[in-house]
């Protein structure tokens, strides 16, 4: 087994929402993304505080293995693409959870890129 990779998966949530991830449990632990939120560009204010957030993504997501554990894409749209942009960097296959409403239920895709 690869030594990246724990007993079990992980699930990782983009943006936590007021919804109840208690159903995504049966796929791994939750795991809550709590980086601050990006800022639109402004020319009058320098880029560090994006930098700071991309950094932070970076750290909570540095555990994170591909084709192992899960997604959760949730939140700001902004946000889930530089998600996106960070885990391509860390591979090609990737696990992504959506919600189902008609069976009340997390459904699995799997994401070759």
């Amino acid at each position: 087994m690869n030594a990246q990779i724990k007993s079990t998966p992980r699930v990782f949530i983009v943006e936590q929402q007021p919804f109840d991830y208690t159903p995504a449990t049966t796929y791994g632990e939750l795991v809550f993304l709590d980086a601050e939120p990006l800022a639109p560009h402004s020319p009058n204010a320098p880029d560090r505080w994006n930098k700071t957030v991309l950094h932070s993504l970076r750290r909570e997501l540095s555990t994170y293995v591909p084709n192992y554990d899960y997604v959760i894409p949730t939140g700001a749209p902004a946000r889930m693409l530089v998600v996106g942009m960070l885990l391509a960097e860390k591979g090609k296959i990737h696990k992504m959870l959506g919600w189902d409403n008609r069976q009340r239920r997390y459904l699995e895709y799997i994401i070759n890129l």
